[in-house]
């Protein structure tokens, strides 16, 4: 009797449970994304900014400098729109470059951040006060991945890059590499390698 029963519903029964399940952990991710996904989407489309804004200072540069006969290459300019670089002995994860200068001077690993603001020790914060890694240091690991790559006959320089910071707000003493604006980038990018 009840074992039958059971045997003939089992099938609608874990279907109906399956699709509660579902329904409760569908319910509780919305409500998740909806309390965060604005501080998300600000958080992206600063970074996607601040990245938008540093790639028209250099193709701009690069036009400048070209009339000067400095030649330089972007991945950008034949639309590559990512470089990954894949874990090795030196970083034990993936790394992604947002933007990449190849001059006749050297290579600049840049690294970009849509940060309204930096502290003394060179490192950003979080909204809630949470401090974030240094752009340096982060954009450091990529120059050396990037040395191994291409020897060392070829200077390799980091740069980071906040657009949206204001150069008046960081501290004095602050790393050089730290970049603020589109004239310290070709200041930079002028006396580099000499």
């Amino acid at each position: 009797g009840y074992g039958l029963l059971v045997e003939l519903f089992w099938p609608v029964l874990r279907r109906m449970a399956a699709r509660s399940l579902f329904a409760a952990w569908e319910a509780h991710a919305k409500a998740w994304l909806s309390r965060w996904w604005s501080e998300i989407e600000a958080i992206t489309g600063r970074g996607a900014g601040a990245e938008a804004v540093v790639q028209s200072w250099l193709d701009t540069l690069c036009k400048e400098r070209a009339q000067g006969h400095m030649q330089s290459w972007m991945p950008s300019w034949i639309g590559i729109k990512s470089i990954v670089l894949p874990p090795t002995d030196l970083n034990d994860s993936s790394q992604e470059i947002d933007n990449l200068l190849v001059t006749e001077l050297g290579i600049y690993v840049i690294e970009v951040k849509g940060w309204r603001s930096i502290g003394e020790d060179g490192k950003g914060k979080t909204a809630s006060g949470e401090s974030l890694g240094s752009p340096v240091a982060q954009c450091s690991k990529k120059v050396e991945h990037i040395k191994a790559i291409v020897g060392i006959g070829v200077p390799v320089s980091a740069l980071a890059v906040l657009p949206f910071a204001r150069e008046s707000d960081a501290a004095f003493g602050l790393d050089s590499r730290i970049v603020f604006s589109s004239d310290q980038l070709a200041i930079i990018l002028r006396t580099a390698h000499k």
